[in-house]
């Protein structure tokens, strides 16, 4: 189910221990009934390290599946613990860095993490929706959605 949800900052975002969720662009609520169901047997610990997981794994594919041209849209991408990112890259640079350089940024945002704080994977360039509906042919329309959906794989599978 498409949840419309419209955020001038494109984020995505989810609360850790808790049931409930904000997503932009997709409603994750039968997940999170899922995993609540399978907290009764879990500590805050391992809870939270699911949470981490499931934000890395979503920021990297949503990095990785975002189409590149000067490489702007795809250095947007920011993960933040409490609070939405408002970072943007700079229009114009001479050169954007690449997927990988973003790692370093989401883990140690993501080492931040505690029980009960929301996670924020947030996108302010402007254009990033026009992306995302299909606007450049170097990536699939709803890409978005489908780095949730893969993200979501990996943790099943894990």
């Amino acid at each position: 189910m498409v949840v419309p949800v419209a955020r001038p900052d494109h984020s995505l975002a989810a609360i850790a221990g808790r049931t409930e969720l904000k997503v932009a662009f997709v409603d994750l609520s039968a997940f999170f009934a899922q995993l609540d169901a399978m907290h009764k047997g879990m500590t805050e610990e391992l809870y939270v390290l699911i949470f981490r997981k499931l934000a890395l794994d979503i920021h990297g594919r949503v990095v990785v599946l975002t189409p590149r041209d000067t490489g702007r849209a795809q250095n947007g991408w920011a993960v933040s613990v409490r609070q939405a990112s408002a970072f943007q890259p700079p229009e114009g640079a001479e050169k954007y860095g690449t997927a990988g350089d973003l790692l370093p940024g989401a883990i140690a945002a993501l080492n931040e993490l505690k029980f009960g704080d929301t996670v924020y994977i947030t996108n302010n360039v402007v254009y990033i929706l026009k992306l995302n509906d299909g606007h450049s042919k170097r990536a699939p329309a709803k890409f978005i959605e489908l780095a949730l959906s893969e993200g979501l794989q990996m943790l099943d599978a894990a």
